[in-house]
């Protein structure tokens, strides 16, 4: 029993010492724990912030892929309806969403110009009753026009089929219509979007009067340079 007793107190004092190492292990434990906690607080909060920016880029990013595609398929619409409109006055489908189609695809690409400005220029081209086999070569005409004149095409075609329409017997074609206008705009003080809501009246005088288109050019953008606008030169002019 002594033995057991000494056995026990044996074991007792083993077991206290062993409460030591235990409480001081537990420590340790308890320190490796609190540190590990703070290290993965720290290391979630670091996936959380990082999966954040992941979500927040992807919603940005969405946007923007939707964006560019909504936009281009808006774009697409709007050009098939300015290509139905065209065809509502030609009722030639094959025509219009074939060769018309291709031809302004390709100087958009060459020009810069959009579909739907290129269309709305061809729309009026054909609502003047310009032959179909003339159209394009009148579009392009104005296209190259709107490039130098620094406007959009709808507004070069109205330019060009005024002084195309009312002096044929002075211009041999379309493109000899548009060198006039970019003549005379380059040589006065003038836009030519003013030039193209002015020239067709001025057009009319000036061959009433018998002055010639040259004369008319140089004279009207002379004026020009002291009246300082399209509209204030045809006043003078009438």
């Amino acid at each position: 029993m002594a033995n057991i007793g000494t056995l026990t107190v044996t074991i007792d004092g083993e077991t206290f010492k062993l409460q030591k190492e235990l409480k001081r292990a537990e420590k340790q434990v308890a320190g490796f724990t609190k540190k590990g906690t703070t290290g993965y607080k720290t290391m979630k909060q670091s996936i959380l912030s990082a999966r954040s920016a992941v979500i927040a880029f992807g919603a940005v990013n969405s946007l923007i892929i939707g964006k560019i595609f909504g936009d281009a398929t808006k774009q697409a619409g709007d050009f098939q309806e300015s290509l139905g409109k065209i065809n509502s006055l030609l009722e030639d489908s094959n025509l219009v969403f074939g060769e018309f189609r291709g031809s302004i695809v390709d100087l958009s690409k060459e020009f810069g110009r959009s579909k739907i400005d290129l269309a709305t220029g061809l729309k009026d081209i054909i609502d003047a009753t310009i032959p179909t086999s003339e159209a394009l070569n009148v579009l392009r005409e104005a296209t190259k026009l709107s490039v130098g004149g620094f406007t959009d095409v709808s507004t070069a075609t109205s330019a060009v089929i005024s002084t195309y329409q009312l002096d044929r017997n002075e211009l041999k074609d379309v493109a000899d219509a548009s060198d006039f206008l970019f003549a005379t705009q380059k040589r006065g003080r003038l836009t030519l979007e003013d030039l193209a809501k002015n020239i067709g009246t001025v057009i009319g005088v000036a061959k009433s009067a018998g002055v010639s288109l040259e004369d008319l050019g140089v004279g009207f953008a002379s004026i020009s340079r002291v009246a300082g606008s399209a509209s204030k030169t045809a006043t003078q002019f009438r």
